[in-house]
Formats: structure tokens, C-alpha cells, sequence
């Protein structure tokens, strides 16, 4: 089995990465079967310090920069994060090293074997990724794993772990039809992943979301730590500096005290793929971010307002069928001197019927000097363009 065979074989189970995921699917999802799963195939991840971060934006910043610090302090840790840009094998990783891709073809052809031999298999390809994880965590012997939600939080495979630290960053109104029709139903599934006894982190928040944790977390009677405030020193933008105060919070937690000093230069040389990530590309400036909600949005335009001061903004987005389109275009529209629409998903992105890699490669080519090229709007779309120029 060979890399490419091997995701095939992950992907044979039924994924939403490729295929759009609706509330039915969701809700037929169970936490039960991949404990069954993770016990059957003798997966011993109970010996691990887990964080576990869920929210809308900012829990994949928030969960590298815990386990980078972690990881920095002589901590042997984990992290988990998705989606991933180039290939599955940027979603985990032991202090900084990523997964070979010969270690992933072992990891998946032993899963194989063992599939076969017990004749069926009911997981979908996230939840399996889950247990590969887990598993590579226990046999890497790590003291701290930092785990990412993929999706909500109560029913997401992740769940399964009973962390240290729990952690809620920013909740926005998203995947609506999946989650639930208000913010509060929404927040709901995100807050599953707060158990008994476990300290809790509560990020940046609006003052609606706020006030809703605050209500549900009333009668606590476990550590819990509200987040204002943002860390200096930090690049990406205002976003980032918010994060790396989640992260501090997130850490104190943990280890009882922070060197602040060292924390500051650990998160200096922090570079987040497709989080405001400005590249210089054949002598020319483009940005690549991962933001598809609205306040994700408008954080990115904010920054590339500070960052890049009197030059032209150049957009190429690309959005999926169920994010707030109109409000994120409208605040797009009032900054750019010129927004290509293009595709980046056949199955779940909306058709503009231009292909966005080339459409990428044209405003590349044609990009004066004075102007940034900003490609945002679907993590598709930034793995896509960030794949092509390996």
C-alpha cells in the first residue's frame, strides 16, 4: 500500500470532506461506537493530558500555539488539527514533526488488517482518522495532546477523550444546518465537550455568546477562566494577539505559571499555515487565509488594512454553499480594488464557473507591485493554490 492508496482506503468510509454533511448525518453520528472501536482495537489514549479546543474561529491557532509552547518547554506533545491544506499527514504531529507518510501507510494497513478480520466497520473516515490519531499518540508516548474539534463539539469523534482543559473560542453562527438555527443551539454543541470535572477556557466572545456561556457555566464547580485582552508581539493581526491570550490562559491552567518571556518568543516564531499567511511569490505579495465567516472576515480585512497600508487588495475568493455569502462579499467588495469569484469544490462550493487555480495563476501573473493578492474564502481554495506551489 502506498500514500495515495492508503487515504483512498480511509476515504472508502463514508466522508464529509468531499461530500456535503447534513443534519440527519450528523445526528446519526454516536460517540459510543468509536469508544467500542477504540477499546476492540486496544487503544490506550487514557494515560494522556488532553486540551481539547472547540469554537468557530481561532481553535486551530489556539491548539498550535498550546502545544507549540508545551512542546517548546521539553513536554513531549501532541496536535491534532484539520482541516489540513497539502496532505492528511499536516494534521498531527509529536513535537513539530509530522506524521511520515511511511508511518501513515503502516498506521492504515495495520487498521486495514484489522478491519478485515473483524468483517465490518461502521466508523466514517474523520472518526478513523480520529482512532489513527489517538493511537499514534499512545505509541508516541506523549504526555500532552492538544486536540482540535473537527465539527461542533458534543457529537464530534474527539469527544471522546476526557481532557485537562477544556477550551471555547469564538462561536459564530455556522453550519446552521447542521449545528442548529440560533447561535445558542449552536454554542450548545460546541459546549459538549465541557465534562465533569474539567477546567474551562472561554475565549473572546460576542457579547450574546457571552452572556449564554455564562449563563450555562453559572453553576460550575470546576476552574473557569474568561479570556480579554490580546498578547503583543504577536504577528497575523489582532485575531492572533486574541488567540495567544487564549493560548496563555489555556497554558496557566495547565502548568500553574508561564514564562512569559519564553512564551513570547515560542509564539514570534509561530508560523500558521493559511492564517494570514503573506508569502512572497515571484517577487510578489499574496496572503493566504483561511476565513469563511463573517467576523472572520472582517478580522482579515482589519489587518490587511494595518498590514498593508495604501496598496491595492486583489481578492480571489471562493465560498461554500452554506456560509453567509452576501455578508462576507460586502465586506470584501468595500476594500478591494478588484475580487475574482472562482471555484474551489464541485460538490459543496457555490459555481462560479471559473476555476480557481488558474484563475490564481493569471492574477498572479498580472499582480503589480504595489498591489497584495488575497486568496480567502475556503480552505479549499487555500489548499488547493498552497498544494500546487509545492
Amino acid at each position: 500500500m502506498d500514500f495515495e492508496s492508503a487515504v483512498e482506503y480511509l476515504k472508502s468510509f463514508q466522508s464529509f470532506e468531499d461530500k456535503e454533511l447534513r443534519r440527519v448525518d450528523y445526528y446519526r453520528f454516536g460517540l459510543g461506537r468509536v469508544r467500542c472501536f477504540l477499546r476492540d482495537y486496544e487503544v490506550d489514549y487514557h494515560k494522556t493530558k488532553f486540551v481539547h479546543v472547540a469554537g468557530s474561529k481561532g481553535k486551530g491557532s489556539v491548539s498550535t500555539m498550546v502545544a507549540e509552547y508545551l512542546s517548546a518547554m521539553g513536554r513531549k506533545t501532541g496536535l491534532f488539527t484539520s482541516p489540513y491544506f497539502i496532505d492528511v499527514t499536516e494534521s498531527f504531529w509529536v513535537d513539530g514533526v509530522t506524521i511520515s507518510k511511511k508511518e501513515f501507510v503502516l498506521m492504515v494497513e495495520d487498521l486495514k488488517k484489522y478491519i478485515d478480520g473483524v468483517g465490518e466497520c461502521a466508523l466514517t473516515y474523520f472518526e478513523l482518522l480520529t482512532v489513527l490519531v489517538l493511537k499514534y499518540f499512545s505509541e508516541k508516548k506523549v504526555k500532552y495532546a492538544v486536540m482540535e474539534v473537527g465539527l461542533g463539539g458534543r457529537k464530534d469523534p474527539t469527544n471522546v477523550i476526557h481532557p485537562e482543559v477544556a477550551v471555547l473560542c469564538r462561536v459564530e453562527n455556522e453550519h446552521a444546518a447542521i449545528l442548529g438555527d440560533s447561535v445558542g443551539e449552536i454554542l450548545g454543541e460546541k459546549m459538549g465537550i465541557i465534562k465533569e470535572g474539567v477546567s474551562v477556557v472561554v475565549g473572546h466572545q460576542s457579547e450574546e455568546v457571552l452572556r449564554l456561556v455564562k449563563r450555562r457555566l453559572v453553576t460550575w464547580e470546576w476552574p473557569v477562566v474568561y479570556v480579554d485582552g490580546a498578547v503583543s508581539g504577536v504577528g497575523g493581526g489582532q485575531v492572533q494577539r486574541e488567540n495567544a491570550a487564549v493560548a496563555r490562559a489555556v497554558l496557566r491552567m495547565i502548568l500553574g505559571d508561564l514564562d512569559l518571556e519564553f512564551f513570547g518568543n515560542v509564539m514570534k516564531g509561530l508560523k500558521l499555515v493559511g492564517r494570514f499567511d503573506a508569502r512572497k511569490i515571484k517577487g510578489k505579495t499574496v496572503v493566504f487565509d483561511m476565513a469563511h465567516t463573517v467576523a472572520s472576515m472582517q478580522n482579515l480585512v482589519d489587518t490587511l488594512g494595518g498590514e498593508f497600508e495604501g496598496r491595492e487588495l486583489v481578492f480571489l475568493l471562493s465560498f461554500m454553499k452554506d456560509k453567509d455569502v452576501e455578508a462576507m462579499v460586502n465586506i470584501v467588495e468595500e476594500v478591494a480594488g478588484k475580487v475574482v469569484y472562482v471555484n474551489s469544490h464541485e460538490e459543496r462550493g457555490v459555481d462560479y464557473g471559473i476555476d480557481g487555480l488558474e484563475a490564481f495563476n493569471k492574477e498572479l501573473k498580472e499582480l503589480k507591485k504595489d498591489q497584495v493578492l488575497v486568496v480567502t474564502g475556503s480552505h479549499f481554495l487555500v489548499g488547493k493554490i498552497l498544494k500546487n506551489l509545492l
